[in-house]
C-alpha cells in the first residue's frame, strides 16, 4: 500500500482521535464506540458481499460466537480480555472454515437463505449451553486493561475501538488493491469467468469468508467487553439486516463506504431514538422501533432507486465527472 494511499486513514483517525476532547458526553463517545464497532463487522460484510459478490445475512452469527467466546475466556478461566479477543477471531474463524466448507458450495438467494439460519442455529445454540449462561446470558465481562488499568473511561475504550478499526480499514484496503483482491472482483463479476482466468474460485470465496467471520468476531469481542453483558438476543438475524443495510447503503463495494453506512445508519438510528413523545402526537406509530424500521426501508429503497453503487461511491463518481 502507497503513502498516497495512506493520507486518508491518517486524516480520518486525526480528525476522529479530536472527538474526546471537542465533547465529554458519554452518550455521545458511546454513540461512536458502537458505530467503530459494527463498522468492523460491516466492513468484513461488505468484503464478502461487496467484493466477492456473495450474499450472506449471518454476519451476526459470528458476531455473537467472537463475543461469547471473549467473554468466556475472561470470566470463566480468569484470562486477560486481550486472549479473549484472539480466541474470539481465531473462533470466528475456525467456525466460519468449517461453516463455508459446506455452505458455499450453494449460491445466489440460497446462499443468503443458508446464510441466515446459520445466524438462527447460533442464537438458538447459545440459549441451551450452560456456560453462556442460556438465554439469560453472560454478566460482568471485564474491560480491556491496557498497562495494568482498566480502561473504563469512556474515551479510552474509544481510542482502542478507533485503533482497531482503522487497522482493519488498512488490512482491507491492502487486501482489495492486491492480486486476492482483483480475483474477488474477477469473482464479483462472474464466476465463470474468474475461473476462466485462472482464479480458484472456491478457495477465494472460504478465505473472504473466514476473514469476514473473524472481523465479526473481533467486533462481537469488543462489544462484550464494552457493554459488560451479552445475551443470546442481542445478536439475533435482524442484526444481520441491519449491517447489510448499512453496507449497502454506503456503498457495499467500497471499505470507505461500509464505514460511512455504519456510520450514517447508527447515527440516524440514534438521533430516531432521541425524537421527543410529541412525535406521537403527530404521527401515531405502535413503537419507535417500527417507526426506526419504516425509516430505515424507505432510505434503503430510496438509495437502491437513486444511487445503487451506495452513498459514497456515488458521490465519488459525480465529483470525478464533474
Amino acid at each position: 500500500m502507497r503513502f498516497r494511499s495512506f493520507i486518508p486513514v491518517l486524516v480520518v483517525g486525526f480528525v476522529l482521535a479530536l472527538v474526546p476532547s471537542l465533547s465529554e458526553s458519554k452518550q455521545l463517545l458511546g454513540t461512536f464506540i458502537f458505530a467503530g464497532v459494527y463498522a468492523i463487522a460491516v466492513i468484513g460484510l461488505a468484503l464478502f458481499s461487496g467484493y466477492a459478490g456473495q450474499p450472506s445475512m449471518g454476519q451476526a452469527g459470528f458476531c455473537a460466537i467472537g463475543a461469547y467466546a471473549s467473554a468466556i475466556v475472561a470470566t470463566k478461566f480468569n484470562l486477560s480480555p486481550w486472549v479473549g479477543l484472539l480466541a474470539a477471531g481465531a473462533m470466528s474463524g475456525l467456525v466460519g472454515w468449517l461453516i463455508g466448507s459446506l455452505i458455499l458450495r450453494l449460491s445466489g438467494h440460497y446462499l443468503a437463505i443458508g446464510t441466515l439460519g446459520f445466524g438462527i442455529i447460533v442464537a438458538a445454540l447459545l440459549k441451551q449451553w450452560e456456560w453462556t449462561g442460556l438465554s439469560s446470558g453472560m454478566r460482568n465481562v471485564p474491560r480491556f486493561e491496557f498497562f495494568g488499568d482498566a480502561l473504563k473511561s469512556e474515551a479510552g475504550y474509544y481510542y482502542l475501538v478507533l485503533v482497531i478499526l482503522l487497522l482493519v480499514i488498512v488490512l482491507a484496503l491492502n487486501l482489495v488493491r492486491s492480486r486476492p483482491g482483483r480475483a474477488l472482483r474477477a469473482l464479483h463479476e462472474s464466476e465463470i469467468g474468474a475461473e476462466m482466468l485462472g482464479v480458484d474460485t472456491a478457495t477465494a470465496k472460504l478465505r473472504v469468508f473466514v476473514l469476514s467471520a473473524v472481523l465479526g468476531g473481533i467486533a462481537g469481542s469488543l462489544y462484550a467487553h464494552y457493554v459488560g453483558s451479552i445475551t443470546p438476543d442481542t445478536f439475533e438475524f435482524t442484526i444481520s439486516v441491519e449491517m447489510l443495510v448499512m453496507a449497502v447503503i454506503g456503498g457495499v463495494s467500497s471499505v470507505w463506504g461500509a464505514a460511512l453506512g455504519t456510520a450514517f445508519i447508527w447515527g440516524l438510528s440514534q438521533a430516531i431514538k432521541a425524537l421527543p413523545d410529541v412525535l406521537n402526537s403527530i404521527v401515531k406509530i405502535p413503537s419507535i422501533t417500527q417507526f426506526e424500521l419504516m425509516i430505515f426501508g424507505t432510505i434503503l429503497i430510496l438509495v437502491m432507486i437513486f444511487m445503487p453503487e451506495g452513498l459514497l461511491p456515488t458521490f465519488t463518481r459525480r465529483k470525478r465527472s464533474g
